[in-house]
């Protein structure tokens, strides 16, 4: 695995604590991006297509760790929905 803030996962590893195994889930959701080249006051006055509470999960991934032995993927899982 490869670890790109050491804190980060520090502060996992507290969390845990004596757990074997660790779940990871990815929501991925329908959304809107802002045109490029905007200010941030032409950002703020922008309407998005997509507001955040119409957004709908598109995709879920799923990904099992092994703890124990070094975070390494044991089972995945991907669906489009």
């Amino acid at each position: 695995m490869q670890v790109k803030r050491w804190g980060q996962l520090d502060a996992l590893r507290q969390q845990i604590g004596e757990s074997r195994w660790l779940l990871c889930v990815d929501l991925e959701a329908t959304c809107d991006e802002y045109p490029a080249g905007l200010n941030e006051a032409a950002r703020n006055a922008h309407v998005l297509k997509v507001q955040r509470d119409e957004m709908e999960t598109i995709e879920i991934g799923i990904a099992l760790l092994d703890v124990q032995l070094e975070y390494r993927i044991v089972d995945h899982f991907g669906q489009f929905v």
